[in-house]
């Protein structure tokens, strides 16, 4: 498994690629979420059996990203895999947000309304 990229905007919406197994046979097949750290990705895509799209939610800092998958792939075997809806952590996979920038700064004057 595997994940890229891995940094982004604390506002969000980086689309990352994230590399695996058992995604599913199509786009309807059942039971794939992700997450950054607690928060689910504000968009998932299926792209194939073994590669998900995840838009990033809004964040600060880093965030281990994971994934669940609901059966082995092709749907049938719901319910009969051993770790079924169970989050996994993407190995070495820790999403970071880029710290804000200041680019321009002002002197507050006291009083004064613009």
């Amino acid at each position: 498994q595997s994940a890229s990229p891995l940094n982004g905007a604390t506002l969000g919406g980086v689309v990352v690629t994230i590399m695996g197994e058992y995604f599913g046979a199509s786009a309807a097949a059942p039971g794939v979420a992700a997450k950054v750290g607690d928060t689910a990705c504000a968009r998932l895509e299926w792209i194939s059996r073994t590669s998900i799209t995840c838009r990033v939610p809004p964040g600060v800092g880093t965030a281990t990203l994971s994934v669940a998958v609901g059966s082995t792939g092709d749907g049938t075997l719901r319910g009969q895999c051993t770790q079924c809806g169970v989050f996994w952590s993407v190995p070495a996979a820790t999403f970071s947000y880029d710290r804000p920038r200041v680019t321009k700064a002002a002197q507050a004057v006291a009083g004064y309304r613009p």
